[in-house]
């Protein structure tokens, strides 16, 4: 079901998933839709884990403006509006690759977040709910040699926002 795709799609981060829903929807539309939206920034340009069109130039982009603003209207219930937005936020937490934004956070702070990772990538982006104030946070990379530096990183700046915002 479409449910099920955009739940592995988001939860696991499962590609195939997301390629069936790119089929369905149509990569044109989807790009329409991004655009209505006003994500200036961001574009579908290939399937996922397709090395062919990479290799031709072909990537999928998007900029940390773009995905701030996303996550923006999603806390603000503005994004597709209720319930959708809450749904969505419901995929979010469930999210399983927890190696980034909520690995240093302390229990009592809760994640809402979307990983991507390539060979040379590491991104997560998300909304964390803490008992002084939530905040939203997006680190994307490129160029990564050390994946394992590169996800501590995003651990450690993301506990480093949390401290601060909790004083």
């Amino acid at each position: 079901s479409i449910r099920s795709l955009v739940d592995a799609m988001i939860t696991v981060s499962d590609n195939a998933a997301t390629n069936k829903l790119i089929s369905f929807l149509g990569m044109e539309e989807i790009n329409h839709t991004i655009e209505k939206f006003g994500f200036s920034d961001t574009v579908l340009k290939r399937k996922m884990l397709d090395y062919e069109a990479r290799a031709q130039g072909l990537d999928n982009d998007t900029s940390v403006k773009d995905t701030m603003r996303f996550f923006e209207l999603l806390y603000k219930n503005e994004l597709l509006g209720s319930p959708y937005d809450g749904k969505m936020m419901g995929y979010l937490q469930r999210q399983q690759v927890n190696t980034k934004i909520p690995l240093l956070l302390p229990e009592n702070a809760k994640a809402a977040h979307k990983t991507g990772e390539l060979e040379d990538v590491e991104n997560d982006c998300g909304i964390v709910r803490t008992p002084k104030g939530d905040f939203i946070i997006c680190v994307l990379t490129n160029h990564v040699r050390d994946t394992a530096q590169a996800r501590q990183g995003i651990a450690k700046f993301t506990r480093l926002v949390y401290d601060l915002v909790n004083r």
